[in-house]
């Protein structure tokens, strides 16, 4: 079968974007930020995959009368208009839904912009009713005088002849609202880095915002200078490019984001009271059984504790709640509090609950007595202003505190 150079740039990024969609489900996209991750990489593969199809359709054949596609085929051959008219259907499906998920990740990557929970509602609806308008139309593009794919156009490519994509109206709406949306997401990173006080936050939004300028350079050379210089004789990398910034995501979603939890509750087995929002001072024991009763009574909850997590499940009778071990030894669901970075992540793991959760039961155990006074106060300096700021239920054992109950309201 005839293959050109174009198949190439199109297979890799089609086996880049599958790899991005199964390591985003593994990393389950229930977890805060991860479903828009998952928008964007099936986004992505979905356009790659109609690409590569456009290119396995071979050079456009002599007879000019094939250019203008009227009607699918199932006759696909070598060098079959038909098939790569079939692939940029299936591109456009992807074109169509990657400014939604664009605007989704800007908005919810890596903590929620802050906004009325209405308004967010409205422009996910928005951008996502816009996108799946698209996709219908492109449905039933033959039937609808082409307003998405106009025809397959032969172009030269180094030397090539090769399909490309004619723009009808819809499909050229959506290039300009692709890079809108692009623009928008970088400006909304940008603003979300200001103020921000957690590296490990800092962090995601940086590589991040460095992933998309390397794929806005590779865009740039590739497909927008020579379309602006009309030089008809160059392969725009645009799949690529997209997969490249969608390493960058994956790779903040591994290192910093596998700790975060999905909210779960436990079997109601018992009818605890939920106390107050604010920080509640207890000795371990005490606070180990005030947290499972809260957390079997079908509040949601999260603990960090120092005995082994297994062995605290079953004495407590705990099944879904999620628990971190505060240990030496890092790993997973290991936390260190002496590391500045997990102390971080602790933090990180607490607010992406808050997010999530109203008023959570959140259990923190600092009673090893390996932790230093100087992390213990810094850790409980973090809380008092988390729970300030935010709200949450806290317990904390192994820290010498005056109030011994709920901190007073400054």
């Amino acid at each position: 079968m005839w293959i050109s150079f174009a198949f190439w740039p199109s297979f890799i990024a089609t086996l880049i974007s599958a790899a991005l969609v199964y390591l985003v489900i593994s990393a389950n996209i229930k977890k805060p930020g991860n479903m828009a991750a998952f928008v964007m990489f099936i986004s992505m593969l979905i356009w790659s995959f109609g690409e590569l199809i456009e290119r396995l359709a071979g050079p456009p054949p002599n007879n000019p009368n094939l250019h203008y596609l009227g009607v699918l085929s199932l006759n696909f051959g070598p060098y079959d208009a038909n098939l790569a008219y079939m692939g940029a259907i299936i591109l456009c499906f992807g074109i169509f839904l990657l400014p939604a998920g664009i605007i989704h990740f800007a908005l919810d990557y890596p903590f929620r912009l802050k906004l009325n929970p209405n308004v967010r509602k409205g422009v996910l609806y928005g951008v996502y009713g816009f996108s799946f308008a698209a996709m219908v139309v492109n449905l039933f593009n033959q039937y609808v005088g082409y307003l998405t794919v106009a025809y397959m156009k032969p172009y030269k490519a180094m030397g090539v002849w090769l399909w490309g994509l004619e723009s009808g109206p819809i499909h050229a709406l959506f290039s300009l609202w692709m890079m809108i949306s692009a623009i928008i997401m970088l400006i909304i990173l940008i603003l979300k880095l200001r103020n921000l006080r957690m590296e490990i936050v800092k962090k995601q939004i940086i590589i991040t915002v460095i992933g998309f300028f390397i794929t806005l350079v590779i865009l740039t050379v590739t497909a927008l200078i020579p379309m602006v210089l009309e030089r008809k004789d160059t392969y725009p990398l645009t799949t690529l490019g997209f997969s490249i910034f969608g390493i960058f995501v994956m790779y903040t979603i591994a290192k910093y984001r596998l700790f975060l939890v999905v909210p779960t509750t436990e079997t109601v087995e018992e009818e605890e009271e939920l106390p107050d929002e604010g920080i509640y001072m207890m000795d371990p024991e005490e606070a180990y059984n005030k947290f499972s009763l809260l957390a079997r009574s079908g509040y949601s909850a999260i603990g960090f504790v120092v005995p082994p997590v297994e062995e605290f499940k079953k004495k407590y009778k705990l099944v879904n709640t999620p628990l971190f071990r505060i240990t030496k030894s890092p790993g997973k669901d290991k936390l260190n509090p002496e590391i500045s970075e997990h102390r971080e992540m602790i933090s990180f793991i607490i607010m992406s609950m808050l997010e999530q959760v109203y008023k959570p039961v959140i259990l923190m155990d600092l009673s090893a007595d390996w932790i230093s006074d100087k992390t213990k106060t810094e850790i409980l300096k973090t809380i008092k202003e988390t729970s300030k700021e935010i709200g949450g239920v806290f317990l904390v054992t192994g820290v010498a505190q005056e109030e011994p109950k709920k901190e007073d309201e400054e």
